[in-house]
Formats: structure tokens, C-alpha cells, sequence
């Protein structure tokens, strides 16, 4: 869409209630159902009445052995069209991340039974697994941990950078810490509400970082002396003070949030100034990594080299993913590939104990899901590990010739095998349902490629619960019809918009980006004035924060950073004004509806897909 212009209409909308939208129970059920009326001439009959009488049964047990029967790892073993193939993946693909209500109880213990089998890895491999990797008689794998151990040096340092460094990127994340109350998630509240959680090995590290920013030094000791009436003339006691505004706590919290119907995943709440400083090592990471080619803050490269993968097969790339990588990442593993002042360091950072249906679990492994370095971390050792096979398999590593995000690897096909033992001595194991090592099929950073032409199925997570995520269904898969199958008004659509009450059932230009403000639309649903088109967005505005007391306001200027910034002073005690500012603070997760109107000289009727980013690929000598 070009020369697009978004204004905000407040007079005819503003804040504005809207009525709750009425779905029925089996919402999910029906929109399969249709589904599958409008790919039935593109599908067997036998299949077509395998997913009907799914349907009618209400049975998700059958509904997930069609992602066994029908998932991506069927379209390399079957010899049908292309839109069958993606029709079929498809349908097996639509409630596969949907939130259906069952029993709470049993997903829960699926999920703590896996992530207590992590740990027991972990435990293993931390007692006599590692051996094989750094004292094993196998001398391929002894050299490809040498040089893993040589690279990391290379992009992180023999030693600790200073404080100043590895902190610059230090902040609070977006999500929940232990201090967190009730959805109070904004920078504003993390630096307001105070004792500050931390863990006993963090604490000194803590002090350190509140002590390198006046700002917050200061707003923490004005707001210390007005809590416990302490004169400004009054020499605070040291000891004391810091011992107030942090407290110590063991460890972070487990807890479990919705994965599928089966089971959910667990995720650790960490104390606040552990997962402070634990983002700023990952932001630390991040940037050296970048100067190896490996961009964490961008996926285009995986999406690439798993596109060749799947128009090349064998003779090209393979993508490998691992199975409960975050969890697997061992105290062993660590230790013998990371420099001692590094791996020290991260200890000293990470929860080492985690409360778990009212007990104390130690942990075995360096970092949980929900710790701010364990993604960077695992990227960091994973790309490790692939460097060092290259190297002793070609003598020469081009960074161009393998990628990794995480734990999404792409490496060239003849060296997966290598890689991949090596990867299993290291601790870790393969997710064989992902990973594609020969074949037409590659999987990588939520792209899925079959012969080189794209096969993404549209999910659905949840029951819509505003009309916003109708939108958002709806629009993705009319995207996905008109996309595969050229389709521009099957029967899913026109069921899902009966849906929409009719004051909310508005119109705009197609979008690849935009799909929860309106409802896409071929063609304009105005009239031409002065060169352009005007429609209406539905948007969600978060309610902002009043401070109620003039004497906490002080905290606000933390809410800016000052890096990369000339050191001017900011008014971060003038009022806010309506219409966004750095300083706004929402509450909770408050929110009113609201319209505004954008304009658009051209209006968009088709959507595209965009074309994976091409790089260039230097290839050394196969072995």
C-alpha cells in the first residue's frame, strides 16, 4: 500500500463501548467443518469424509493423528498435486495450536513430566555425559568441540567486557517479573514498585547496575526517605537502604501457560533485576553474533537457505530442530565451552532454584524458558557447535554457508549427520517431526517450503474474544485461499463475517501485514475525494496511568533511555498530552475500543508473497 496516511477521529468515536461478539461453543468445530466443503474437489473423498466425521465426533484425539497422517513430513513421501498437498496440510493443520477446554489437570502434568525429563537430562549429562564430548576417544568430535570452544572466544571474549558494556542493553522486558501486580507490566511500575526481587549470587551485580544510572539512584533514594519520612539532610545508612529496596528471594517461579489441547508449556517468572540484567548479556550477545552473520533480530536468512533446501533437496541444505532446546542447555555444556569469567558470570545471573508446586526444585541446566539470556545463549552454542563441524569437515568456514536462529539450524545437507551426532554427545536431541534432511521439504522460522514454493498453513490459537481476532481470522485465511488455491470467496469467510455485528463490519485495501483492523476488501468501499480513499480501522487504545501522587512522578524519567541520545534534560514532569508519548504508562492490560480513519491513493487487491531474501552463498568443497 503506498502514500498512506493515518489520522485519528475523535469527535464521532473516541472511546467507544462495543458489545461483546456472540460465538457459538464449537466455533473451532464449524470453521473446520466449512473448511472443508470448500476443499473437498481439492482432496480425496475418502479424506474429505475422514475430516467430516472428525468433525461431527468432536473428537481432537482423531483430529491430531491427522497431523501424523497429513503433517509436513507427509508431503515428502507423497506423490499427489500441489494443491492437494496444501490443502490437505491444511486441514491437519488448523487446530493444531488451538486452545481447546479440557482437562487442565492432565495438560499440566504433561507438562511437568516433560519438563522434569529435561532436568533428569540435564542432571545425567552434567554427572558423566559430557565426557564423550570434551574426553571421548571419537578425535572428529574432540577437534569440532576445540574449535567450538576457539569461535566462541572470538565472538564474546577470553574475558569479561566491562560493566559499562555488558550493561549498556540492560532493561526491563515486557512480560511479568516475581514483583509483578496484577498486569502491571510497564517499564514505569518494574522501576515504581519497589523492593526489587533478586536472587543472593545477583545481588551485588544489582547494586552495581542501580549505582552506573543517577536517574534511578536518585529517584530510589527521594522516594526511600518520603516512605520512611527521613529528612534529605540525613545521611542514608548504606546497609540498610540496600537492603530495603532489594529483597532476596531463592529462585523464580514455574509456571504453565496454554501450548494445545494436550499439554502446556512451562515458563519461568524471574525475579526483576536477575531478568534486568540478564537482557542486557543477551543484547551483549546479539551484537557480536551479528559480526559472524548470525542476526537474531531478523530471519530472513533461515527462511532463505531453508527455500534452496526444499527446491534443491540432498544437494543443498538441511534444517534441524532440536527438541526442548531452552531446557537441554546443561551446567556441563556450558562450562566447557564458555570462558570461565563468562560462564561465571551467567551463574551469577541465572535462578539457580525454581518454586514448583510448592517445592524447591534445584536446577540442572543454565537457564529456563522466561531467563533474558537463554535465548542468545543457546544461539550462541548451537552456532558454536555448526562452526566447529564445518571447520573440520572443510577446513574453512563461510559464515554465508549456514545459519542459525535459536535452535533453528540450516546447514549443508552432507555434513547434518556429523553435526547432528555431534549435537547428541553435546546433550541435546533432535525433533525428527521439524527437522528435514533430505527431500522437498524444509521447515525454518515460521516458514514451510515444499519443491521451493511456500506451504505455511494458517493456525488458529483460540475462540475469538473481540472482534479484532475475527478480523484476524478471517483475513488470514482469505490470504491463504486467494494465495494456494486462487479461491476469493469460499463459504469460511462468509460464515465467519456473519459473525461480525454489522456496525463493525468494515472494509479496507488487502494487506500482508495488517489483519486485525478491518476486514479486507477487493475493492474500495468509498468514494474518491482529492486523490484518495478514505476507511475506517477498528483499534484497541490502552487506558494510560494518572500518577496520583505529584511526588512519584520522578520515576517517569526512567521510562526513557538515554543511550545513543544527547544529554538533554527530559520533561518527564510535565503533563503527559493525549495522543502517545514515551512517557505514557498503561494500566494493566485496560484498553478501549477506538476508530480512526487512514486514506490511501492506491487502493491494494491483491496480496503477495513476498519472495525470501536472496543472499549470497559461497560454497567450500565438499568432503
Amino acid at each position: 500500500m503506498k502514500n498512506t496516511k493515518t489520522t485519528r477521529k475523535r469527535s464521532t468515536s473516541g472511546k467507544r463501548k462495543v458489545n461483546p461478539i456472540r460465538l457459538p461453543r464449537d466455533y473451532h468445530w464449524k470453521i473446520l467443518g466449512t473448511l472443508a466443503d470448500d476443499l473437498r474437489e481439492f482432496v480425496p473423498r475418502d479424506d474429505y469424509a475422514l475430516v467430516k466425521e472428525i468433525v461431527r465426533s468432536r473428537d481432537m484425539d482423531a483430529y491430531s493423528h491427522l497431523g501424523e497422517l497429513w503433517g509436513l513430513q507427509s508431503l515428502a513421501t507423497t506423490d499427489s498435486s500441489m494443491a492437494e498437498h496444501r490443502c490437505r496440510y491444511q486441514l491437519a493443520s488448523l487446530l493444531k495450536k488451538f486452545q481447546v477446554p479440557g482437562d487442565a489437570v492432565a495438560r499440566r502434568t504433561a507438562a511437568m513430566h516433560k519438563f522434569v525429563q529435561a532436568e533428569l537430562s540435564c542432571r545425567d549429562y552434567n554427572h558423566s555425559g559430557y565426557k564423550a564430548l570434551a574426553w571421548g576417544e571419537d578425535t572428529t568430535t574432540v577437534n569440532i568441540f576445540t574449535y567450538a570452544r576457539a569461535w566462541i572466544e572470538k565472538v564474546i571474549g577470553c574475558s569479561l567486557p566491562s560493566h559499562d558494556a555488558i550493561t549498556k542493553t540492560s532493561r526491563h522486558g515486557p512480560g511479568v517479573t516475581l514483583n509483578t501486580l496484577k498486569g502491571r507490566t510497564s517499564k514505569y511500575f518494574k522501576y515504581l514498585e519497589w523492593p526489587y526481587s533478586c536472587c543472593r549470587q545477583t545481588f551485588r551485580h544489582a547494586v552495581t547496575a542501580i549505582k552506573s544510572d543517577p536517574r534511578w539512584l536518585g529517584a530510589l533514594e527521594d522516594d526511600y526517605r518520603r516512605r520512611y519520612n527521613i529528612p534529605k539532610h540525613v545521611i542514608l545508612n548504606q546497609e540498610l537502604f540496600w537492603s530495603t529496596v532489594i529483597t532476596i528471594v531463592e529462585g523464580n517461579k514455574i509456571a504453565f501457560v496454554p501450548k494445545s489441547y494436550k499439554i502446556d508449556r512451562t515458563i519461568a517468572i524471574e525475579p526483576a533485576m536477575n531478568l534486568y540484567l540478564q537482557l542486557g548479556v543477551d543484547g551483549f550477545i546479539r551484537k557480536r553474533l551479528k559480526r559472524w552473520d548470525i542476526n537474531l533480530d531478523d530471519q530472513t536468512k533461515n527462511q532463505y537457505l531453508a527455500h534452496l533446501g526444499s527446491k534443491f533437496g540432498s544437494d543443498n541444505f538441511a534444517t534441524l530442530d532440536l527438541a526442548s532446546a531452552s531446557d537441554t542447555v546443561s551446567l556441563a555444556i556450558c562450562r566447557l565451552l564458555l570462558p570461565p569469567e563468562w560462564f561465571e558470570y551467567l551463574l551469577a545471573l541465572r535462578s539457580p532454584y525454581g518454586y514448583v508446586e510448592g517445592r524447591l526444585l534445584r536446577y540442572e541446566k543454565i537457564s529456563s524458558m522466561g531467563n533474558g539470556y537463554t535465548f542468545a545463549l543457546e544461539s550462541l552454542i548451537f552456532g558454536a557447535l555448526t562452526y566447529g563441524t564445518l571447520k573440520e569437515k572443510l577446513g574453512t568456514v563461510d559464515t554465508g554457508a549456514f545459519a542459525v536462529y535459536g535452535d533453528d539450524l540450516i546447514v549443508p545437507s552432507y555434513i547434518a549427520p556429523t553435526l547432528i551426532t555431534v549435537l547428541n554427545k553435546a546433550g541435546f536431541a533432535l525433533n525428527h517431526d521439524k527437522s528435514f534432511l533430505e527431500g522437498p521439504v524444509r521447515e525454518s522460522c515460521g516458514t514451510d517450503w515444499f519443491r521451493g514454493s511456500p506451504v505455511r498453513p494458517v493456525f488458529l490459537q483460540s475462540k475469538p474474544s473481540n472482534v479484532k481476532e475475527l478480523f484476524t481470522d478471517h483475513n488470514r485465511l482469505k490470504r491463504w485461499f486467494e494465495l494456494r488455491l486462487g479461491i476469493c470467496n469460499p463459504k469460511t469467510l462468509s460464515l465467519i463475517r456473519r459473525w461480525i455485528p454489522c456496525n463493525l463490519q468494515l472494509h479496507g485495501p488487502y494487506s500482508d501485514e495488517e489483519f486485525d483492523t478491518y476486514l479486507h476488501h477487493h475493492k474500495p468501499i468509498s468514494r474518491w475525494v482529492n486523490g484518495v480513499w478514505r476507511y475506517k480501522k477498528l483499534s484497541r487504545k490502552p487506558i494510560n496511568y494518572k500518577d496520583a501522587r505529584v511526588d512519584l512522578l520522578h520515576f517517569r524519567k526512567l521510562m526513557a533511555s538515554l543511550s545513543n541520545r544527547p544529554p538533554v534534560l527530559q520533561r518527564w514532569d510535565k503533563k503527559i498530552e493525549a495522543g502517545g508519548s514515551t512517557f505514557d504508562v498503561a494500566v494493566g492490560n485496560s484498553s478501549y475500543t477506538a476508530f480512526s480513519i487512514s486514506r490511501t491513493s492506491v487502493w491494494c487487491d491483491e496480496y503477495t508473497e513476498p519472495a525470501p531474501v536472496r543472499r549470497p552463498i559461497r560454497w567450500a568443497a565438499r568432503a
